[in-house]
């Protein structure tokens, strides 16, 4: 299992554009993606199940990847969250 923290930047909500594109990659991965905020859980790969975290810029998150591709899933998903969030 692979874990980072992550602090979102952008001073507004996250809407479900870029909450979308990122269900999107990681739903094209065989591991499993969890991201908690303020003690919530969401599967990294359901756009409802991200939005219902209801993720502001300034939040941390932390996301747990678990499966044969994490490494893969990690490098991909700290570009996208450093490019779009």
């Amino acid at each position: 299992m692979i874990e980072f923290s992550f602090r979102i930047s952008d001073g507004k909500c996250i809407h479900t554009r870029p909450a979308g594109e990122l269900a999107k990659l990681l739903s094209a991965f065989s591991s499993d993606v969890t991201i908690e905020h303020k003690n919530q859980v969401a599967d990294g790969k359901n756009l409802m199940s991200l939005m219902s975290l209801n993720l502001r810029g300034g939040d941390v998150i932390k996301i747990q990847i678990h499966g044969t591709d994490e490494i893969k899933v990690q490098h991909q998903c700290e570009y996208f969250l450093l490019n779009n969030f």
